[in-house]
């Protein structure tokens, strides 16, 4: 006798998203401006959170001076509350040679609504609370 009964392969696991962004620039006038851009992000997300973390760093020179040098490190993790409402952590750390600060860390907690989520469009307003040292 024949059954009808169909076995469901497991649904695969989420995979890591990285992207990898380099940018590089020359004008030659009267001033010579170089300047240098890259950018990481990796992110992974499954149905009950998502992790988001993104470095990146900045160069320039103008007439072989540096006007720019800065980079930062950040990282977020989303907890999904229901399907609208998430708890979000986030940490992020900043360098600029030029700021009076040099280096700078911050961190924040709260909450946010999927206001839009959509394929192509998402939008999720956040609230919450931080420090910044």
């Amino acid at each position: 006798e024949l059954t009808d009964a169909v076995e469901e392969a497991p649904e695969p696991e989420p995979d890591w998203d990285f992207k990898l962004t380099l940018g590089f620039g020359i004008a030659q006038g009267n001033s010579d401006n170089a300047n240098f851009f890259s950018s990481f992000l990796a992110t992974y997300e499954t149905d009950v959170s998502k992790f988001v973390g993104q470095a990146a760093y900045f160069y320039s020179e103008d007439s072989g001076e540096s006007s720019e040098n800065s980079a930062f490190v950040a990282a977020r993790q989303d907890w999904n509350l229901d399907e609208k409402w998430i708890f979000f952590a986030d940490a992020r750390g900043d360098y600029d040679m030029f700021k009076s600060w040099r280096y700078r860390v911050q961190g924040h907690v709260g909450v946010g609504y999927r206001l839009i989520d959509e394929d192509d469009f998402r939008l999720t307003p956040r609230i919450g609370i931080g420090a910044s040292k």
